[in-house]
């Protein structure tokens, strides 16, 4: 996922450690929907939680780093996948409910059959032209 730095900045995540911890930045993205800015940050606060950052060196942990205890458990998921599915506020499917075509009526089936019959008529006519011009003209040609 790629996040606004005002999303980062209310899940309490530094500007410049999001990219270090597989936080995505984008500047120029704009979060119109207040229901999925806060499930984002409800979402970056969970991942943060579950982070367990190792000290780049030994005895000298940062602020940011995890507290010993948490390095030294041994319940680590190494894919984010697995441990953060991400669940969308609101799916496709709650939005687009797709129709069948066993559930069309007759009439339905066959205009949606007739629709794309005459799209590939209007893109294949060249095609079409060129090869019964080829035909015509080899047609005459072994005439003579």
């Amino acid at each position: 996922m790629v996040y606004l730095f005002l999303i980062k900045q209310e899940a309490g995540i530094p500007r410049k450690l999001a990219p270090t911890i597989g936080i995505a930045v984008d500047h120029r993205r704009v979060n119109l929907s207040t229901e999925s800015h806060s499930a984002n940050i409800s979402r970056l606060k969970e991942y943060r939680a579950r982070l367990i950052l190792f000290p780049r060196r030994v005895g000298q942990p940062k602020k940011a780093d995890s507290k010993p205890e948490e390095l030294k458990s041994n319940n680590t998921v190494r894919l984010t996948e697995a441990a953060l599915p991400i669940s969308s506020v609101a799916t496709r499917t709650n939005v687009f409910s797709e129709r069948k075509i066993s559930t069309m009526g007759k009439g339905e089936e066959a205009a949606y059959r007739r629709l794309r019959e005459a799209r590939s008529e209007k893109r294949l006519v060249g095609v079409r032209e060129k090869r019964a011009k080829l035909k015509a003209e080899e047609a005459s040609a072994t005439k003579k």
